[in-house]
């Protein structure tokens, strides 16, 4: 088995992880993220430094989008099925957002791919809402 040092990550901020110049961090920035982490993943490519960028970066997407879903999650009535799932999977991603990278590349490896997973759910789960609620409620017609 492979091992390599981890260097510290440093400070990192989610601003990191913004669009450069702008502060925001945006669908197509974040798309960016999850495709340089994909390639890293699927090659078992990059440097040590290039791994923590990448974590850092996603774990900024995560900090801006979570609370997005966060607040979206908690309009729905608390004991609900779906509330209750996305809490957990919310909860599950703070978690992980807190875990360091660990010494062999496998482990980190995953680590970077648990984390795009997380991203790329949150980014769904923070998409605008365009469906709108039917007229009826029930299944019964507004006649």
């Amino acid at each position: 088995m492979q091992t390599v040092k981890i260097p510290s990550p440093g400070s990192r901020t989610a601003t990191d992880a913004a669009a450069p110049g702008t502060g925001r961090i945006t669908e197509e920035t974040c798309q960016q993220m999850l495709a340089r982490a994909w390639t890293m993943i699927s090659e078992s490519s990059g440097a040590p430094e290039e791994w923590i960028a990448v974590q850092a970066a996603l774990c900024g997407h995560i900090a801006v989008l979570a609370p997005r879903v966060r607040v979206r999650t908690e309009q729905l009535w608390h004991g609900s099925v779906q509330w209750d799932r996305l809490t957990a999977r919310l909860d599950d991603i703070t978690y992980l957002t807190r875990r360091p990278l660990r010494d062999p590349w496998l482990v980190t490896l995953a680590h970077l791919a648990d984390l795009a997973h997380a991203c790329r759910w949150l980014l769904v789960q923070a998409a605008p809402r365009t469906e709108k609620l039917p007229p009826t409620q029930g299944g019964r017609s507004a006649s």
